[in-house]
């Protein structure tokens, strides 16, 4: 079945890309049909532009990759892309190196105790 977007999801697909946009919408509205639009659109407008689809959770990562498909827009977590930037950039905050997640040990006894848990 072929993406028929509402008009509201057609102000989002076709909104000028120099301005920030907001979408707030309940589960099952069309929001990722909407963004891969979205996506599609600046494609086409211009074969070079650079996007990246980040998301809450690794099951919505998946799940967005999927209906991302042939289009090749990479998809992350919002934690997968801050741990990217850090390792891009060492020495750009003061994080142990190799920087990783912790594990449950470190979580309990480093980081929640450092946060006054």
């Amino acid at each position: 079945m072929a993406f028929e977007p509402t008009q509201q999801q057609q102000a989002v697909i076709d909104h000028d890309v120099n301005f920030h946009a907001r979408v707030i919408a309940g589960p099952g509205t069309g929001k990722s049909a909407t963004a891969v639009a979205l996506a599609r659109r600046l494609q086409v407008d211009d074969p070079d532009v650079r996007v990246r689809f980040l998301t809450f959770t690794r099951a919505a990562t998946s799940e967005l990759a999927l209906k991302l498909g042939e289009l090749g827009v990479p998809t992350t977590t919002v934690h997968g892309f801050a741990i990217s930037v850090l390792l891009a950039n060492p020495g750009a905050a003061p994080f142990p190196l190799p920087l990783r997640m912790p594990d449950k040990w470190e979580e309990r006894n480093i980081v929640e105790a450092g946060l006054g848990k």
